[in-house]
């Protein structure tokens, strides 16, 4: 009896303490999509204004990141309908922000540095960083919100262990006293 109550909550506090570490990757994949789109931006930038190439391939890397990470993001995610329905928002938003972008780049290799200058500050209609951002921040706040939970069943779990191997040693002297 005391082993299967052992390995009872053994496996209960194995199981609680996966869904802390699992809302931080999704809080650390989460915090990486701004910092692409940042990039990205930056980058952009810099080719519009030298035309060097290699802030082209710049922004190029950075946009394919924010793109893997918002993929990060809504796999870890799969088990959160809210969750999930924000992921679709903020891809929703950084694709609109992306090809903004990627239309001033567009811009410049046809016409000049004049008009994709233009592009960029006339285009309409496309998320800014402030919409996006905002978007992460409600997703860190859910994740916040369910780690605190988390940690609190996994707390929890490992009080109820330690009392569970207490008591199992108390009732194995018990035992041995008995015998002995």
């Amino acid at each position: 009896l005391p082993g299967t109550l052992a390995e009872t909550s053994m496996t209960k506090f194995i199981k609680s303490t996966h869904w802390p570490a699992h809302a931080q990757k999704v809080l650390a994949e989460l915090d990486d999509i701004p910092l692409q789109l940042k990039r990205a931006e930056s980058a952009q930038l810099q080719y519009l204004l030298t035309g060097d190439q290699s802030y082209r391939v710049t922004y190029q890397t950075a946009a394919s990141g924010v793109e893997k990470e918002l993929d990060e993001v809504r796999q870890l995610t799969t088990d959160n309908p809210v969750q999930q329905d924000r992921v679709t928002t903020l891809a929703t938003l950084t694709k609109q922000r992306l090809v903004s972008l990627q239309e001033a780049i567009t811009t410049q290799d046809r016409e000049g540095a004049d008009d994709a200058l233009d592009t960029l500050v006339t285009s309409s209609n496309i998320a800014t960083p402030e919409d996006i951002l905002k978007v992460v921040e409600d997703m860190e706040t859910e994740e916040q919100q369910l780690l605190t939970q988390h940690e609190e069943v996994a707390a929890k779990n490992a009080r109820s262990m330690r009392r569970l191997t207490v008591a199992a040693r108390t009732l194995a002297f018990g035992f041995v006293g008995l015998a002995g």
